[in-house]
């Protein structure tokens, strides 16, 4: 995925972290960025203190060849498809 940030532009995996698969992420030393459409932010300390897993958009790591795509646990769980039963 490619992305303008200040104007500099980004090369991002597509795979939507975890706050696991961003605590790889940041132990590997790349950026991790939160994207709410059609708005991008980058992950700072404060950030990840203040709301570890936002409940808007999704956060996705910038993307550096020669490492693999995350998997397993560092994939965020797909949102829940709205369904015609209402729950109760």
């Amino acid at each position: 995925m490619a992305a303008r940030y200040d104007a500099l532009p980004l090369a991002l995996d597509v795979e939507h972290l975890s706050q696991t698969g961003e605590l790889m992420a940041l132990l590997l030393r790349l950026k991790t960025w939160h994207i709410v459409y059609p708005h991008i932010y980058r992950r700072n300390s404060f950030a990840i203190r203040d709301e570890p897993f936002p409940r808007l958009g999704y956060i996705l790591r910038e993307h550096r060849c020669g490492l693999s795509a995350p998997t397993g646990e560092a994939l965020a769980l797909p949102p829940p498809r709205p369904s015609d039963h209402p729950g109760f």
